[in-house]
């Protein structure tokens, strides 16, 4: 995987963690991705280490399709964090 940050940050951490492999979206995953999707989240509690905010707290998201506001069609996870995030649900 590879991380950037986002061009367009919602909160003052907005970190894309994305894999090199492509895929698709969350609907493309299967048996076989399961050492990339762990590895994925393995990066993401790194990343916010880095980051400064493992303690006080960061969310991690996954678009799947248009209607969740997936707009690049290549899986990715976002960390989200720096500042009170609204709840969710």
């Amino acid at each position: 995987v590879f991380v950037i940050r986002d061009i367009n940050p919602r909160t003052p951490v907005h970190l894309l963690i994305i894999p090199n492999n492509h895929v698709a979206s969350l609907a493309f995953v299967g048996p076989r991705q399961i050492p990339i999707m762990g590895h994925m989240f393995v990066v993401a509690e790194e990343m916010a280490r880095r980051e400064g905010v493992t303690l006080s707290g960061y969310r991690l998201a996954l678009n799947q399709g248009p209607d969740s506001g997936q707009e690049i069609e290549h899986l990715h996870m976002h960390l989200l964090a720096g500042g009170r995030l609204g709840v969710m649900g």
